[in-house]
């Protein structure tokens, strides 16, 4: 900015800090709209009734929502970087769990992924449940697959379909009885 006229050094240092403060503000908005992004979609999963559950392609939880802590009984700092099979799923399930990540990692293919399926769950006390679980799977050039498990409580409605079975055989047993 040392020019030899004063005048058109300073224009020049101010054009100069015009476009350093152009800049800035356009990097200070970038960051306040994905901080909003991040906030919002925080938001959601905090207070999503499904447990949302992230896995990275070694099978390590890498994210647990507070339904997932209410719905498996672990804490979310007690989750994270756990192996998932050994956490939540029950042991004669396990070996399955993680010959189909090897498998999906190996081919692609998952039969639990991009769908609904029913199978047990196993909470903190060790009591299992009936669970149904949906995965979804993101996978791009940055890094290995990651995996995101939508879970949801089926213990209720295995209750209330136990009860009607249980009435529909006692109703047939007292027509028998007549």
């Amino acid at each position: 900015f040392g020019a030899p006229d004063a005048a058109y050094g300073l224009i020049l240092l101010q054009v100069f800090m015009g476009v350093l403060a152009s800049t800035a503000l356009l990097l200070c908005a970038a960051i306040a709209e994905q901080k909003g992004t991040q906030w919002r979609l925080s938001a959601i999963l905090d207070t999503a009734l499904d447990a949302v559950i992230a896995m990275d392609h070694r099978g390590i939880i890498t994210d647990f929502n507070p339904a997932a802590e209410r719905m498996f009984g672990h804490a979310k700092s007690d989750a994270i970087g756990r192996e998932l099979a050994a956490l939540l799923i029950p042991e004669d399930l396990r070996d399955q769990h993680r010959r189909g990540l090897r498998h999906y990692l190996l081919t692609g293919e998952g039969p639990f992924l991009n769908r609904r399926v029913e199978t047990r769950g196993l909470h903190a006390d060790g009591h299992e449940f009936a669970i149904e679980v949906a995965i979804t799977t993101l996978s791009d050039a940055a890094g290995p697959a990651r995996f995101t498990g939508y879970v949801r409580d089926l213990t209720e409605r295995v209750r209330v379909e136990r009860e009607r079975q249980q009435a529909e055989a006692a109703l047939r047993h007292s027509q028998r009885q007549l």
